[in-house]
């Protein structure tokens, strides 16, 4: 993830003690992220997220429930983290039928971030700096 100045997507941080933390809200589910420890890929079913986007054949994905879903895209997605500051999340994958937003850790992982928590909050870091 990358900082940036603008977006439309939305997530929640709530502050810590000393340090930032991503969490839900009971909003809307199609207006914020879920951190997903199972999930392959950052995905989401808002288009309009995209500032960058890339249609692709469709291609299927397995949920933890056990079915599919269909994936049509991927591009680059702003998040506003209600921190002041945006972060930008690139091959995010375009889900119409998917209906929470989802943030892979996995995919943290792969691109060297850290996460850590407790008491129903996990924080994520890159080169010692909070990243979400």
């Amino acid at each position: 993830m990358e900082q940036d100045s603008d977006g439309e997507s939305a997530v929640t941080i709530s502050q810590l003690d000393t340090s930032y933390a991503l969490s839900v809200t009971g909003d809307e589910a199609s207006e914020n992220w879920v951190i997903d420890s199972g999930c392959t890929h950052h995905m989401t079913s808002r288009c309009d997220w995209f500032t960058e986007f890339r249609e692709l054949q469709s291609t299927k994905i397995l949920l933890g429930d056990f079915h599919t879903v269909e994936t049509l895209g991927i591009g680059t997605v702003r998040i506003n983290t209600h921190g002041g500051s945006m972060k930008v999340m690139h091959n995010v994958r375009y889900v119409p039928s998917l209906r929470r937003n989802l943030i892979s850790t996995g995919t943290l992982d792969k691109l060297g971030f850290k996460h850590s928590g407790g008491m129903g909050k996990i924080v994520f870091t890159k080169n010692s700096k909070y990243a979400l």
